[in-house]
């Protein structure tokens, strides 16, 4: 079903019981199935591959407030969202963040992406899967030497005796290399 070989993968339950599966390919393009409770599968988008597209190296469901969405990144650098609405694929919003994305995770808002360069960028996603401002960066997150960024993982926790949540960020690099970091929020002066 898929155009090439298959370098990324993600799959999502859907309320009738049956599963929504992205796959993104080495050609840079991307497939989405749904795989129905009776065991038919059937292709729903089909993404071709765009001229100088490079592999789409990561694909990510997730739902917000009963929203379906879709995230892609490619190692060109595009980052894009979509929507699952009645059985279809749509394009909500695309960006670049100039490097190819390696990994990517979405949790309350925010889209952290790791990056060839060892660099982090960080978009805000509104409800509708729409991105809110340019991608905020943080370079050489796992050490001066800067390897690049290959997993990622984001947790809020939340103390409830002080009222506070923090947002816990983890990295993993391509050098053997982890981090461990906490995201704050910081307000602009006018």
């Amino acid at each position: 079903d898929a155009d090439s070989s298959i370098v990324s993968v993600s799959c999502f339950p859907m309320p009738d019981g049956s599963i929504v599966i992205a796959s993104g390919c080495a050609d840079g393009s991307f497939c989405v199935w749904n795989l129905h409770c009776d065991g038919v599968k059937v292709v729903i988008h089909k993404e071709p591959a765009r001229r100088g597209s490079g592999p789409c190296s990561v694909v990510k469901w997730t739902s917000v407030r009963g929203k379906i969405q879709l995230f892609t990144g490619f190692s060109t650098g595009k980052v894009a969202s979509y929507d699952l609405l009645d059985g279809s694929i749509r394009r909500i919003a695309a960006v670049s963040v100039g490097v190819a994305i390696q990994c990517l995770v979405y949790s309350e808002g925010i889209l952290l992406i790791g990056c060839a360069d060892g660099g982090l960028r960080l978009i805000q996603v509104r409800d509708d899967g729409s991105f809110t401002n340019k991608p905020t960066l943080w370079t050489a997150v796992n050490n001066k030497a800067s390897p690049g960024i290959t997993s990622l993982s984001l947790s809020f926790v939340t103390n409830f005796a002080e009222g506070t949540t923090k947002c816990i960020c983890c990295t993993g690099a391509e050098d053997g290399s982890v981090a461990l970091f906490e995201l704050n929020k910081v307000s602009r002066r006018t």
